[in-house]
């Protein structure tokens, strides 16, 4: 079977087990730093799945739209936000409106492509930002491609040291603001059987 076919049908067959595991994460201090940053109120959250985020953005007045290849985390999130504009689909393949958005959140999203797949798509997003707006994209970090076995199944995951993601997105015409990186521990506060990857973060801005 396909890798990308497998990973996304890992999402939909396992989509509450996905639902409850990233309900764990904390993401509020992400979040902040995020919105700090915007020069206006509209953004685009890549991923929802669970629609974690997109209480915290709207507690915080921000104009929410979403995308998920996921019809499970689709249908999920429209049944708690039904006002909101939600796209299901694939972000490589999905047109954007251009320089429409103040901010592009993409939390633990695009690490399911492939690193080729990233290169192609930022500077896409840089498009759809306006002037000074700016990306939040956190990845696991680590070396390479391959496929992780879960309860769902198995998932493709790319993965990145801060240097290399850094060096994508600048060459992609944005300007970095800040990285960081956390284990999965303190990102959840929940011990696991195995070690995870470290994650790391990028805020960064168009230029």
């Amino acid at each position: 079977m396909d890798v990308e076919k497998e990973t996304k049908e890992n999402y939909e067959k396992g989509a509450k087990w996905h639902i409850e595991k990233s309900l764990k994460y904390r993401v509020e201090m992400f979040i902040d730093k995020f919105v700090k940053e915007l020069p206006g109120n509209k953004i685009l959250e890549i991923g929802v799945g669970a629609g974690r985020d997109i209480a915290h953005f709207i507690k915080r007045n921000l104009a929410v739209e979403g995308v998920d290849y996921s019809y499970e985390f689709i249908d999920h999130c429209k049944s708690l936000y039904p006002n909101l504009k939600f796209k299901l689909g694939d972000i490589r393949e999905i047109e954007l409106p251009k320089e429409y958005y103040d901010g592009i959140w993409a939390f633990a999203s695009l690490l399911n492509m492939p690193k080729e797949d990233l290169g192609l798509l930022l500077p896409k997003l840089r498009k759809a930002l306006r002037p000074k707006g700016v990306i939040f994209i956190s990845l696991k970090e680590g070396e390479g491609e391959r496929m992780v076995e879960d309860i769902a199944g198995r998932r493709l995951f790319s993965f990145y040291k801060i240097e290399e993601l850094q060096k994508m997105v600048e060459d992609s015409g944005f300007k970095t603001m800040y990285t960081d990186k956390m284990s999965d521990y303190n990102l959840t506060n929940k011990k696991v059987d195995k070690i995870k990857p470290d994650w790391i973060f990028l805020l960064a801005q168009r230029t």
